[in-house]
C-alpha cells in the first residue's frame, strides 16, 4: 500500500522503500556516498533537495522524527529501506550500536 509522502503531495512511497512521482513512475535512488539511498524531490518551483529514502518511508508511515532520534536500519543494511527494517532510535543508542547488540532506546513518535 502506498502512502503520500508528507508535504510532498505529488510523490508517493511504499513500505518497500520505492518512491514514485505523480505519474507512478518509480524514481531511481542514488547512493549518497555513505551507503544510503536518496532521491531528488522539488521543494519549490525549480528548487530541488535530496531526501534519504529511509527518512521518507518513516515520515510517511510512522510520523515525523522525534527530537534527538535517528532512523535506524535494524539489519545494518543501509540499502534496505523496507518499513519492517526501520525504527526511530535515540541518537546515542544508534551511533553506539554494534552488530550483535540490541537497541533498547527506541524513540516514541510525536503525534
Amino acid at each position: 500500500m502506498e502512502r503520500i509522502i508528507g508535504v510532498y503531495g505529488d510523490y508517493y512511497v511504499d513500505t518497500d522503500g520505492a518512491v514514485y512521482n505523480r505519474h507512478w513512475r518509480k524514481l531511481r535512488g542514488r547512493d549518497n556516498g555513505y551507503g544510503y539511498l536518496q532521491v531528488r524531490l522539488p521543494i519549490a518551483r525549480g528548487v530541488y533537495r535530496n531526501f534519504k529514502v529511509h527518512t521518507l518511508v518513516m515520515r510517511a508511515y510512522v510520523g515525523e522524527k522525534p527530537t534527538d532520534c535517528d532512523v535506524d536500519h535494524i539489519n545494518f543494511d543501509r540499502d534496505d529501506n523496507n518499513l519492517s527494517n526501520l525504527r526511530y532510535l535515540s541518537i546515542h543508542a544508534n551511533r553506539g550500536r554494534k552488530r550483535n547488540s540490541i537497541g533498547k532506546e527506541e524513540c516514541t513518535t510525536v503525534g
